[in-house]
């Protein structure tokens, strides 16, 4: 691939076709076959140039606008490109793989400053392993090692596929392929906190420089998620910025050069597997003896799942912050009232959060079966619970029959249908 810079003009707002605030300029720059990428540009010239890339899912609100003006005004030149409107794809989980990766290294190449600065790229979702795919590309043809500041990674996912209940999960080869400087922010709020060691752990065995930050009490995608609360929107454009200034900051002061192997696909982001969740319980493979479980419950009592020996056990992962998790509440107890408890039990697990926290939500989403505490979050890797809600059904001889990971209608009719199968068997 031959890199090249090319020239970028400033242009008026036009039609309203690419939304724009008071201190943006937008820049249109040709790569690729004759696309021309929207950039928003905000900030000072001379400051730290950012080029945001998108998630997956895009820019779902104007709040990044607000976002864009934070980062400016703590020092940043942010450059945001619009990839999503310039291909004509729609925003959504696969979106991203419709792009073409070389185009986007090109995208890098011409976004370095030609004035000695460093060029940070931000980005969150599968946005992080997008990046990486860009920056191997870009890396391993003309790209200047010395030129890249860093990444700054907002809960990357970097899995390879969708995960499955009862299956170990994959991450991308493009993780073994390039080491960088990473900063990785990580929301509290969000099922990724307990795995991201995990993930570390991966990055930095192919030799990348990995930070982390946690943001306390906010959920992934909270930067532009529509349903963001109060604390949240306050966040995003008061505290997130500093935190991302100060990231960069430190990756500038690493004495670290990207390793790259070279690469003879260019094209698509091919690599990942994104399916469709399923729409039911899904068989858990092997059905193994299910983990041991004694917790407090949120009526101040013990209660261990081995009471429920010989009956058809329900057990719900959740927390307050997840919406799935909140909305199938109802027809969990919906789903209680379907049985007899002596033939089949439905209990919950809040995982993470605090005996207040969950009892104060508790008062205005009440739960018509037994709540059980897991502060610590000690069941995420015992039940190897890899998303949140993730529910499993233990058969009347303690082995986990099935599962599902996401929120269900639990007392739809198919659903009871296939649990009254289990009470046949």
């Amino acid at each position: 691939m031959q890199l090249h810079r090319l020239s970028c003009y400033l242009v008026l707002w036009v039609l309203g076709i690419f939304p724009i605030s008071a201190t943006a300029e937008s820049l249109f720059l040709e790569i690729g076959d004759d696309v021309e990428v929207s950039i928003e540009r905000y900030g000072d010239p001379d400051g730290i140039r950012l080029l945001w890339l998108p998630s997956e899912y895009g820019y779902v609100t104007e709040r990044y606008k607000a976002l864009m003006e934070a980062l400016s005004e703590v020092g940043f030149e942010v450059w945001q490109a619009y990839l999503h409107d310039s291909y004509f794809i729609p925003a959504g989980r696969k979106s991203l793989s419709e792009m073409p990766v070389e185009d986007i290294a090109e995208l890098v190449e011409l976004a370095i400053p030609d004035d000695g600065r460093k060029l940070f790229i931000a980005s969150s979702g599968r946005g992080a392993a997008f990046s990486f795919m860009a920056l191997q590309q870009w890396l391993s043809h003309e790209g200047s090692h010395d030129a890249l500041g860093g990444l700054l990674l907002l809960n990357p996912n970097f899995m390879a596929s969708t995960p499955e209940p009862g299956k170990a999960v994959d991450y991308l080869s493009i993780i073994h392929e390039v080491a960088l400087p990473i900063y990785i922010l990580q929301p509290t709020a969000s099922g990724k906190r307990w795995y991201l060691s995990d993930l570390v752990q991966q990055l930095t065995d192919t030799g990348s420089h990995v930070y982390t930050h946690a943001l306390v009490g906010v959920r992934d995608g909270f930067q532009g998620h529509p349903e963001a609360n109060e604390y949240e929107r306050s966040y995003a454009v008061t505290q997130l910025p500093v935190i991302m200034k100060q990231a960069a900051q430190r990756l500038a002061g690493d004495e670290f050069l990207p390793v790259v192997t070279e690469t003879d696909q260019p094209g698509k982001s091919v690599g990942w597997s994104i399916s469709s969740l399923q729409d039911s319980l899904q068989d858990y493979p092997g059905q193994p003896l299910a983990p041991t479980l004694e917790l407090e419950t949120i009526a101040d009592s013990m209660l261990s799942l081995d009471a429920y020996r010989g009956r058809v056990v329900l057990i719900n992962f959740w927390a307050t912050w997840c919406p799935p998790c909140v909305e199938e509440i109802p027809s969990l107890g919906r789903l209680q009232q379907k049985f007899s408890k002596d033939e089949l039990v439905v209990i919950s697990v809040d995982v993470g959060e605090t005996r207040d926290k969950v009892a104060a939500f508790l008062k205005q989403v009440p739960a018509r079966y037994p709540v059980m505490l897991d502060p610590d979050g000690k069941t995420v890797r015992e039940w190897n619970l890899r998303a949140f809600p993730t529910t499993f059904v233990i058969n009347p001889q303690g082995r986990i029959s099935l599962a599902y990971f996401g929120g269900l209608e639990w007392d739809a009719a198919e659903v009871v249908e296939q649990l009254r199968g289990m009470l046949e068997e």
